[in-house]
């Protein structure tokens, strides 16, 4: 569509440090001030950096109650039978091979579609923390991070293609470039 403005959407990683030091979510749980880092709903990530602080890999996900999210990966962590999250092996053994374990938030700017402004009060709702997650995922592909997301089995992004592909080409076209400019001013 002619004169539409394009779509930008900042995503933004905030590391969660405790005493300036990553938050250490598998050995302890938070206390003040830490607690209230914790209890909101949030897109997080959860990025592997080497002894350079490079990020090697990520696991991208969302959570209505993070604070309920990161009581699981404690107790899964601890020995408790796994509920899917079959990655945290590699949480410490990326640990103990010297590298960091780092949490991180997404923060993003206010923005809006089609009328509705979205901004991080509407994180309780699941459909926009489901749209940043999905939309932190393609981004995170396209600067080649290695994830640790099934991205076959993320029911959420197959709907997003399903909802690109039934855009008429001209839009798809259009959308495509808006987001590939996005990711790589990023880059």
């Amino acid at each position: 569509m002619t004169g539409t403005p394009p779509i930008s959407i900042a995503l933004n990683w905030l590391p969660v440090l405790i005493d300036g030091k990553p938050f250490p979510w598998h050995r302890e749980s938070p206390k003040d001030p830490g607690r209230e880092l914790i209890w909101a709903s949030r897109v997080y990530r959860w990025v592997f950096k080497d002894k350079s602080g490079e990020i090697k890999k990520a696991y991208i996900g969302q959570s209505g109650a993070f604070h309920d999210r990161i009581a699981g990966y404690r107790s899964i962590a601890k020995g408790s039978p796994t509920s899917g999250n079959d990655h945290l092996d590699d949480f410490k053994t990326w640990e103990d091979g010297g590298g960091i374990v780092e949490l991180q938030f997404l923060d993003f700017s206010e923005f809006e579609i089609n009328g509705q402004r979205i901004n991080a009060k509407y994180l309780s709702d699941q459909e926009p923390r489901l749209f940043l997650e999905n939309l932190a995922i393609l981004s995170a592909k396209s600067e080649k991070i290695t994830l640790f997301n099934k991205i076959p089995e993320n029911v959420y992004l197959r709907e997003m293609v399903a909802i690109l592909a039934g855009l008429p080409t001209k839009e798809q076209k259009r959308l495509i470039e808006l987001l590939t400019a996005r990711l790589n001013k990023q880059s």
